[in-house]
């Protein structure tokens, strides 16, 4: 994987976890909210696993965010939500 692929995974799962916490849910809540296992919501927090477009956007849902605001991290608060979407579907594009 590369350097990129890295940093997104690793903000992806980050972020999970904190607008999870935010949330006040439990990975068993997530989980069911989201349509998966408790051991996959762990896996994605955990920055060992990269969900698909599907299961992002069901993620998202869950959490009550755009897509995109997945991957902020605290540099990509300041970019164009265009330029953020565009890179966002280039990442997931090379993940597959």
């Amino acid at each position: 994987m590369g350097n990129d692929k890295v940093k997104s995974v690793k903000i992806l799962g980050t972020n999970i976890k904190a607008l999870r916490k935010s949330k006040n849910l439990t990975q068993e809540q997530l989980a069911e909210n989201v349509g998966v296992t408790v051991k996959y919501i762990s896996h994605l927090e955990r920055c060992l696993s990269f969900p698909s477009a599907e299961t992002l956007d069901r993620i998202s849902n869950a959490l009550e965010v755009p897509v995109y605001r997945l991957f902020f991290d605290e540099k990509s608060e300041d970019i164009p939500k265009d330029i953020l979407k565009r890179e966002l579907h280039k990442i997931i594009d090379e993940l597959k």
